[in-house]
């Protein structure tokens, strides 16, 4: 679905997922895919992308729809982790936090060209922080609040569901979904943030997750390595295809 004239793209599973959670809110959710231009079939397919564009249009549509400004939170509290490809699957089968956080940042592109996480140590915590390299006036922030609460949910799957963050920022406004957001993070958030993040103890990062097998982590790094291979290739030849159309365009011999 994505052309060289729209360079960041997004895994094709989050429509998927939202169509899901639309239809549970008795919306039409193939309609709202449809109206941001996004087929539900070639979404399905694992191996498919959208455009930064569709993604964002999708979004707005769906809070929209919905009425709901919290739809972020629930997307993300929903969403399966075999929706995020091996990334997902690898995290699962990760030893510790600290290298399923390390897989994530790794393989980020994976989930979307447009989000750019740093994993930074400080003092006796670790933190996560993101934000889009792209962020113009349609930018819409439930995207970013479902992705934050996409990892917060692996952390809870994999150690427990009662790990806890030490700090959370979220651009989110303070005014809408304040005790959501508190009561699903178990701690104190801060809104209107400038970008987004999440700060965990080492001491948890370190602990060994009951879930762990090295075999699996590394066969689901290996698709997700392959993913993202064809995708490149895909993105190369689909540029060059580009630059050949716009010499034709342009009258260059």
């Amino acid at each position: 679905m994505a052309t060289a004239a729209e360079p960041h793209t997004v895994l094709s599973n989050v429509a998927v997922v939202l169509n899901q959670v639309l239809e549970e809110r008795g919306v039409d959710g193939r309609a709202v895919l449809d109206e941001a231009g996004i087929d539900y079939d070639d979404a399905a397919n694992p191996d498919t992308r959208i455009t930064l564009k569709q993604h964002q249009t999708l979004w707005r549509l769906a809070v929209e729809r919905t009425g709901d400004p919290c739809l972020g939170l629930r997307v993300g509290q929903a969403f399966p982790p075999a929706a995020l490809h091996g990334l997902g699957l690898g995290w699962l089968a990760s030893t510790t936090l600290s290298t399923a956080f390390d897989r994530l940042i790794r393989y980020q592109r994976l989930l979307s060209t447009n989000a750019e996480f740093k994993w930074k140590e400080s003092g006796d915590s670790y933190r996560l922080s993101g934000q889009p390299r792209i962020a113009g006036p349609d930018f819409e922030i439930a995207a970013a609040d479902a992705t934050l609460a996409v990892v917060m949910r692996l952390c809870r799957l994999t150690l427990s569901e009662s790990v806890r963050p030490v700090s959370v920022c979220v651009q989110h406004d303070r005014q809408t979904c304040r005790a959501h957001y508190q009561a699903f993070y178990g701690c104190e958030v801060t809104f209107n943030a400038p970008n987004y993040s999440l700060e965990f103890d080492k001491a948890l990062l370190a602990e060994a997750l009951p879930g762990a097998n090295p075999l699996l982590a590394r066969i689901n790094d290996q698709a997700v390595a392959e993913y993202l291979a064809r995708f490149d290739q895909q993105d190369i030849a689909t540029r060059v295809r580009q630059q050949l159309i716009n010499a034709l365009v342009d009258g260059q011999p």
